[in-house]
């Protein structure tokens, strides 16, 4: 029985000697550190004008160098970093790499690791390709076939209704409702595309024109949003934008019509304008919210007069772009202009 005891502890030992051995052969022995482990890097995001990357801590390391292009690295001790990528109309590829750096003598900085990410062109949404005809704007009218409705009162009628892109560009469609309520007047909600530039007529048979006197940067065409915030169904009364992939959201500009603005402009004084914001909300694919943003046209001592620009940088995975009007004054006709919608697609 001793000897057997015996024997059990000798292979014990023996097996302690191996496994003592074994972790020994992955330290580093005096004047030879170990190389770190080169990071895995793994694409988080692109956001507007961004790629946004993240890796695994490895053990060891101290901090991380980041670089884009072979270009000057950055420290940082966390595990992910945002480069910036300057805007282009051709789509780009870019190289990021990420090394580990050792936090002692006992370790070497490792390797980078690289990943290769794609950037898609910067695409603009300018509306200058549209044929506006004689009349000088695109609207729904002439897509528009007779259909059931219902008055305002609920009774059955006939009417002249279209609800659908208006225009195409790029990879964006310009989305409108038009109805002749019952042959008898023309309405319409959502976007039309005009060029017209009427800056002194006042009342809604001037809605169509910009008070800017042209497009961003004298362009000569643009596009007129009316908000029509209590038609039913609610999307036939709110101006959208439809992409046909998924897109990334950077910039658009906005600006007063004549309409709204001499609204304003003949109803308040300055230091008494109420407040006229528009909205941007971006959707996806899953009608899931994904981003929102605003400009302010108007409030207080503020009544803008040129276009101003809203950032969308916020707003990534959109295939619905929806535009709505906040005002304090519920008599306040809730139209305005947009302009050089940019965008990329994911």
């Amino acid at each position: 029985m001793i000897r057997k005891i015996s024997s059990l502890l000798g292979v014990i030992a023996l097996l302690g000697a191996f496994t003592a051995c074994s972790d020994d052969e992955k330290l580093p022995s005096a004047g030879e550190p170990l190389q770190l482990s080169a990071p895995e890097v793994q694409l988080v995001g692109l956001p507007a004008d961004s790629i946004v990357i993240r890796w695994a801590a490895v053990e060891h390391a101290s901090a991380y160098a980041c670089s884009i292009d072979g270009g000057e690295e950055l420290t940082t001790t966390g595990t992910t970093h945002a480069f910036y990528v300057e805007p282009s109309e051709q789509t780009t590829n870019h190289t990021v790499a990420v090394r580990a750096l050792a936090g002692s003598s006992d370790y070497t900085d490792s390797e980078p690791g690289r990943l290769t990410v794609s950037v898609q062109a910067l695409l603009c949404l300018d509306f200058e390709d549209a044929d506006l005809g004689t009349e000088g704007y695109i609207w729904g009218k002439p897509l528009a076939t007779e259909q059931d409705d219902f008055d305002w009162q609920g009774n059955p009628i006939r009417s002249n209704l279209y609800f659908g892109a208006i225009y195409e560009e790029g990879y964006a469609e310009v989305w409108s409702f038009y109805s002749d309520s019952g042959h008898t007047y023309d309405a319409w909600n959502g976007f039309v595309v005009s060029n017209h530039t009427d800056t002194e007529t006042e009342g809604y048979t001037n809605d169509k024109s910009v008070y800017a006197g042209a497009g961003v940067e004298g362009s000569a065409r643009f596009a007129v949003g009316y908000y029509g915030a209590w038609t039913s169904p609610a999307e036939h009364g709110i101006p959208a934008i439809r992409f046909d992939n998924p897109a990334t959201l950077r910039s658009v500009a906005v600006a007063h019509t004549t309409y709204a603005y001499r609204y304003l402009a003949a109803n308040y004084e300055a230091g008494a304008m109420p407040e006229f914001t528009v909205v941007a909300t971006g959707y996806d694919e899953q009608q899931k919210q994904t981003g929102r943003a605003t400009v302010t046209l108007a409030g207080e001592d503020l009544l803008e007069e040129g276009w101003c620009t809203m950032n969308l940088s916020d707003l990534t995975d959109v295939t619905r772009l929806e535009f709505t009007v906040e005002c304090s004054d519920e008599m306040a006709p809730l139209y305005f202009c947009i302009d050089n919608l940019r965008y990329r697609l994911q």
